[in-house]
């Protein structure tokens, strides 16, 4: 039972469950500073950011968010790899290099999330773009 687990092991963490997790502080952490860009962000890091465990860290994305942390992770990447397309400084980069820097780690991985949360591919929308 979760409910269990988080009050056994409520002491071990800086934050109490009554105390819970502010919006703003997730907005900062996460949004205003990018976090999602991180190449190597994870629910168990950004909960240490937040000051609270990884299970209320999943818990209030998903309330907040209907996403799981992987999926909100992915999506704001993949929403700002065509960010980086639609200003038209990156025309010359390869689509490695653009998954790159949009947080993911390889092309491979952008195609996954792309098709999942804009529906076709990086190239079509490329040239859909150009």
């Amino acid at each position: 039972n979760s409910v269990s687990i988080k009050y056994a092991l409520g002491e071990y963490f800086s934050k109490s469950s009554e105390e819970g997790l502010a919006k703003n502080d997730f907005i900062q952490v996460f949004f205003s500073n990018a976090y999602y860009l991180n190449k190597n962000a994870s629910l168990e890091h950004l909960s240490k950011e937040l000051n609270i465990s990884p299970l209320e860290t999943g818990n209030f994305i998903f309330a907040h968010y209907g996403l799981s942390y992987t999926d909100l992770v992915n999506k704001h990447r993949v929403n700002y790899f065509i960010d980086l397309l639609n200003t038209g400084k990156f025309g010359d980069y390869t689509i490695e290099a653009l998954a790159l820097q949009s947080g993911f780690s390889s092309r491979h991985h952008l195609y996954k999330s792309f098709k999942k949360f804009h529906g076709g591919t990086p190239s079509d929308y490329i040239k859909s773009v150009n």
